[in-house]
């Protein structure tokens, strides 16, 4: 609705419960970083991803530098250096996340390297969703190869994300944002303005 000092206190509330299961409170620590973003305080909410990372491992960890990572794309910020926790995660998850990391702060040679050694790991790369081919998205872009971007990701963009069960999935939001970005670099802007308002 809009209120996000409601959301932000409801959040706080959830995730400083004691009986709160898990899975929600993941969603409740992102939600008031989410809250604060909203409401001009993004350097807030990066201390909150990032307190929320140090103190997770695996993909909970995993999730909360994706949502920095978001914060920083959303932004049009650099995400800056990728935490060690990241860099040195071998699975595939971790290394498609290093991927985006390093191909969303224009290092695609990093990039392309990271997301060669995840797909060595086909099966773990089948639970990634649209993960890899952001990285691929990313890459292409930094080239100014945006017909490949909107025809590689423009279907996981319209039908967006829908399995919440999977945290080290990519959420529709970074692959509707690139993508948007495309068409407007293509000089389409109303395809660009529809997958704008699908990230609203």
């Amino acid at each position: 609705l809009g209120d996000w000092a409601v959301a932000e206190s409801t959040a706080a509330k959830i995730a400083s419960r004691e009986d709160t299961p898990h899975f929600l409170r993941i969603q409740a620590v992102t939600t008031r970083a989410a809250a604060r973003a909203a409401q001009g305080a993004v350097t807030d909410a990066d201390r909150l991803l990032l307190a929320a990372s140090r103190a997770a491992s695996g993909e909970e960890r995993r999730w909360y530098e994706q949502a920095h990572l978001l914060l920083a794309m959303a932004g049009r910020r650099n995400p800056g250096t990728p935490r060690p926790a990241l860099t040195s995660d071998s699975s595939a998850a971790g290394r498609v996340m290093h991927a985006l990391w390093a191909a969303v702060q224009g290092d695609t040679v990093t990039a392309a390297r990271a997301l060669e050694v995840a797909e060595a790991q086909p099966e773990e790369i089948k639970l990634l969703g649209a993960g890899p081919a952001l990285a691929r998205g990313w890459i292409d872009a930094h080239a100014g190869r945006w017909r490949p971007v909107a025809d590689s990701l423009g279907p996981a963009a319209r039908a967006g994300e829908h399995d919440a069960t999977i945290l080290d999935r990519v959420t529709a939001y970074p692959v509707r944002l690139l993508v948007a970005d495309a068409y407007e670099r293509l000089g389409n802007p109303d395809s660009a303005a529809a997958y704008l308002e699908l990230v609203v």
